[in-house]
C-alpha cells in the first residue's frame, strides 16, 4: 500500500494567461486541503421502505485551502491578493506527488495574513470552485 505524504501535495496558481499558463506554487506552504462536496435532495415519501430517508445526489462543488509561511515578494501569493482585490477568478491546481492533478477556476474566498510579534508571519487562503474541477495526469 502506497501512502500519500502531505508534504508532496502543493497548491499552484496560474500567474500567466489562460492560453499560456505559468503554474506557480504558493510559497511557504505547510498545509493544503482539497474538499469535494455533494448536495443531496430528499426524495422520501410515505411509501419509502422502512421509514428510511431516500436521497439522490444533485449538485457537486469543490474548494481548496492552503496555509503557510508568508514569504516576502512571493509571486503566487501576490497573484492571489491581486485576484481578490480585483474580484477576478484564478486558475488553481492541486498537484499530488504521483502527478495526479486537480485543476479549475475559483474565486479567492479569503486570504488571512497573520503577523504575530513573536513568531513567523503566515497566510491562509481559501478558494471556492467556480467551474468544473478537471482531473489531469501530468503537469
Amino acid at each position: 500500500m502506497a501512502v500519500k505524504q502531505g508534504v508532496d501535495v502543493l497548491v499552484y496558481v496560474n500567474t500567466g494567461t489562460e492560453a499560456t499558463p505559468v503554474w506557480t506554487a504558493v510559497a511557504g506552504q505547510r498545509n493544503a486541503t482539497l474538499t469535494l462536496e455533494t448536495e443531496d435532495l430528499d426524495i422520501t415519501t410515505k411509501d419509502s421502505s422502512g421509514a428510511m430517508r431516500e436521497r439522490i445526489a444533485t449538485f457537486v462543488s469543490w474548494s481548496v485551502s492552503c496555509d503557510g509561511l508568508w514569504v516576502e515578494n512571493d509571486t503566487g501569493l501576490q497573484a492571489l491578493r491581486d485576484a481578490w482585490r480585483n474580484r477576478n477568478l484564478v486558475q488553481i491546481r492541486v498537484k499530488f506527488a504521483d502527478d495526479d492533478i486537480e485543476e479549475g477556476q475559483a474565486i479567492v474566498a479569503s486570504i488571512d495574513l497573520e503577523a504575530p510579534y513573536d513568531d513567523a508571519a503566515t497566510y491562509a487562503a481559501e478558494f471556492s470552485g467556480a467551474s468544473e474541477l478537471t482531473r489531469l495526469t501530468s503537469m
